[in-house]
């Protein structure tokens, strides 16, 4: 038999002046059922052989654009068609991959192509059936089957902007939907439950690193509103079932320059900024209180405790305490009251 299968080649024909000519490949029609199926593949290997590969491809341009490469599927009245791309099984290696990588320039001043995945509209609008939600975008990375513990652990997601050589790194934004007329999108950020034998995932929301200047700030703040009340921020720690509650640490920066003063912890409640001479509204409380305990036992079960301490200095003088009741323009300033 012969060594190389032969190959076959399908030209269009070439043109001087104007377009080339097409290449159109078109499965037979029905007047009464499904039309006839496409099918481009290549053959499966020999014993000690590869599979063929698939190659496709648009042709390069010199002066224009190069050529545009299109998938789409029919219409449907029950359903239009899907798009499937599937990598097969390894069975005695790594996965194979899936690499989607927009186009690069070489041009000054414009930027590189974007990668823009966008999930179905709905768009029906009768109010009368309700509509329809527009649809999901689902990325979930491999789950694993091991039975492992330590090492058969399921695929990470890695959402990372582009690096840059002399200006900024990209941004990363997350930005739920707005709504016409009701509410925005909510953003939820959490980790999974633990399993019987470990814990749950943690968070960390981490600035990066300066060697020069500042290190990035991180700030977390809620959106003013016209006519009803700005949203909360909550901090708040789980509650432990068999062990000590979890604590809330909040502590401002050191510094290990000479002359410089460490970083400032600073709690304000908000502001009444109303000037209505009726009523120009309060400015907020600020309530710190130890905790409560529930407990009966009437000698070991006690409040939790309130201590408030200046800092200790190792030469110089220790840091004080201060207690001053707000001042007033125009009445009595306030109460200093410990009892």
């Amino acid at each position: 038999g012969n060594q190389t299968g032969g190959s076959i080649e399908i030209l269009g024909g070439e043109a001087n002046l104007w377009y080339g000519g097409d290449i159109k490949v078109t499965t037979g029609r029905s007047t009464l059922t499904s039309s006839g199926t496409l099918y481009i593949s290549t053959a499966d290997a020999g014993l000690v052989g590869d599979a063929g590969s698939m190659f496709t491809s648009t042709g390069n341009s010199t002066e224009g654009h190069g050529g545009m490469m299109h998938f789409y599927t029919g219409d449907g009245t029950k359903s239009a068609g899907g798009l499937l791309f599937l990598v097969g099984t390894t069975t005695e290696a790594a996965g194979s991959d899936i690499l989607v990588s927009a186009g690069g320039t070489r041009e000054t001043g414009v930027t590189g192509g974007q990668v823009s995945i966008t999930a179905g509209i709905a768009a029906s609008s009768d109010p009368g059936r309700g509509g329809s939600p527009g649809g999901d975008i689902l990325m979930t990375s491999g789950s694993s089957l091991g039975q492992n513990i330590s090492l058969d652990t399921g695929g990470s997601a890695f959402v990372s902007a582009g690096a840059s050589t002399s200006a900024e790194g990209g941004a990363v934004h997350f930005m739920t939907g707005q709504s016409a007329l009701t509410s925005s999108g909510s953003l939820s950020i959490q980790t999974a439950d633990s399993g019987p034998m470990g814990t749950s995932g943690a968070i960390e929301v981490v600035t990066g690193n300066s060697t020069a200047y500042d290190s990035g700030y991180i700030s977390i703040q809620t959106g003013p509103s016209t006519m009803g009340t700005a949203g909360d921020i909550g901090l708040a720690v789980g509650a432990a079932g068999e062990t000590d509650g979890g604590d809330v640490l909040i502590a401002a920066g050191d510094t290990l320059a000479q002359s410089t003063k460490g970083g400032v912890v600073m709690i304000s409640a908000g502001a009444g900024k109303s000037m209505d001479l009726e009523d120009g509204g309060d400015g907020g409380v600020i309530a710190v209180s130890g905790g409560e305990s529930y407990g009966s036992n009437s000698m070991l079960n006690a409040g939790g405790d309130l201590l408030v301490s200046g800092g200790s200095a190792a030469t110089g003088m220790g840091g004080n305490i201060h207690l001053v009741s707000g001042y007033s323009a125009s009445t009595s300033s306030g109460e200093v009251a410990i009892g």
